[in-house]
């Protein structure tokens, strides 16, 4: 512990550190002594004041956090994670405009939902405050137009486990996060953060489709036209550079829900949108980059860029199955 509080701010030092910790973390037998020496020690951090801390130290130890707790297991969290943990990582969070604090106080979040929702749902604090409460006021203060663009990279996936978990319980608070989520979007700029608020509504989509179209349809974008025009130009502007394997795959699977939607439905509210969607042709031969073909946007019907995504990921994964088994 002395050593990996000496080297916080080494990020090579970290990175193994971590790996240790993951480790102890998901033993059975280190676990509870893990917990003994390194829960005490990550409140004191939390609770201090961010200017008193060395550089780093709060969102390594944050990270190191996240690994204890989902070295747990899904399983009921123990008493002292919930009751004294997790209130000074959400003041924490919630006090912070640091971008790396705001991404792992995030991540920490999304690690004690993932494990403990309904203890998480039962808690609540001296205040009166429920633990359901307090995980929506930390996402909607990594979604604050206040705080730089990159504190929401990663809240995409807090907000996806958040609504899994406890979606029969949100009621308006999720009108409320998806309404942030949009705003967010809006003003955003940097394709990851753009994708990972994308993410939200793809998920959304695959489980409550007509709930999340007549949502978009009664917001308005910035222009005053309902937001679901905006949200479908980002998601198909997007959606062929969403990296990681779970990312695509909820994307693939709501743009195959939405088509399927479309076809058999022919929803005007969604087939009249038209989105645009790069026209490119390229001026080599052989493998091109997006730096080597001229492109031009050309407007289409939704349903057509649909098809077109849907089969581009249907001929990615023939060529990547045809590829394992050459």
């Amino acid at each position: 512990m002395a050593l990996f509080y000496k080297f916080s701010h080494d990020p090579g030092i970290n990175l193994y550190m971590e790996e240790l910790f993951k480790s102890l973390a998901n033993n059975v037998y280190c676990r509870s002594e893990l917990q003994s020496r390194f829960l005490p020690a990550a409140v004191e951090v939390l609770q201090a004041s961010e200017a008193h801390m060395p550089l780093g130290m709060v969102s390594v130890t944050l990270d190191v956090l996240g690994l204890v707790v989902r070295g747990c297991g899904e399983q009921w969290l123990p008493q002292e994670l919930v009751t004294q943990v997790f209130p000074c990582l959400v003041h924490r969070v919630l006090q912070s405009e640091d971008s790396a604090v705001l991404q792992s106080g995030g991540e920490c979040v999304r690690a004690f939902i993932a494990s403990g929702a309904q203890h998480l749902i039962e808690w609540v604090d001296p205040q009166g405050r429920s633990g359901l409460y307090l995980c929506v006021q930390v996402i909607l203060h990594l979604l604050s137009p206040l705080h730089p663009e990159f504190s929401a990279t990663f809240v995409g996936k807090l907000i996806v486990v958040f609504v899994k978990k406890a979606s029969s319980l949100l009621g308006e608070h999720l009108e409320l996060l998806l309404r942030a989520v949009l705003s967010k979007m809006q003003s955003v700029q940097t394709s990851t953060v753009v994708q990972s608020l994308v993410l939200v509504f793809a998920h959304l989509m695959q489980y409550q489709l007509e709930s999340v179209i007549s949502f978009l349809v009664a917001v308005p974008d910035p222009s005053g036209q309902p937001a679901l025009s905006y949200v479908l130009n980002e998601w198909c502007r997007n959606h062929s550079y969403f990296f990681g394997a779970y990312e695509t795959k909820v994307s693939s699977l709501a743009l195959c829900k939405l088509l399927s939607h479309c076809i058999a439905t022919r929803d005007q509210r969604v087939t009249n949108i038209r989105v645009s969607i790069d026209s490119s042709s390229s001026t080599s031969e052989g493998v091109t980059t997006r730096s080597a073909k001229s492109c031009r946007r050309v407007e289409v019907p939704v349903a057509l860029c649909l098809v077109k995504l849907v089969v581009g990921d249907l001929q990615a994964q023939l060529e990547m199955d045809t590829a394992e088994e050459e």
